[in-house]
């Protein structure tokens, strides 16, 4: 398997109606507009994602990989992680939205975001791509 890379990585809240399409009024399922979207609360839209570009669709990744989101919010230096299953993941895209989209994020929480680092692993936990903030 060749190298995967992180293109790049942005931090931002998102509300649902970024993410509904015109054929979603006539279908009611949600078009991921060849995005890899996935959720904390899977019914849920509404929230802070992480958004990064890598070399690799889902598809091209090992069956079982995984991207790990590594943080650390405000003054606490105790590190936080969420872990996204990428099975339900659009196979084809190359775009990433790691949506942080439970109660407690639905505040201006993302802001208090001082640190972070994203792993795409694999289901034997090697680390297939990875990128960090700057304090990280």
């Amino acid at each position: 398997m060749a190298d995967m890379n992180i293109r790049y990585v942005t931090v931002k809240f998102l509300g649902e109606e970024y993410f509904k399409r015109i054929s979603e009024y006539f279908t009611d399922v949600e078009n991921s507009s060849g995005r890899a979207i996935v959720r904390t609360d899977p019914i849920v839209r509404s929230g802070n994602y992480f958004v990064f570009d890598a070399s690799r669709s889902p598809r091209h990744l090992p069956t079982g990989s995984k991207v790990i989101v590594d943080y650390v919010l405000g003054e606490d230096p105790q590190r936080c992680s969420q872990t996204f299953e990428l099975s339900q993941a659009n196979p084809l895209a190359s775009e990433y939205f790691l949506g942080f989209t439970t109660p407690e994020w639905q505040t201006s929480k993302i802001n208090s975001i001082r640190a972070w680092q994203i792993r795409v692993v694999g289901p034997d936990g090697a680390v297939l791509a990875q990128d960090k903030s700057f304090l990280f």
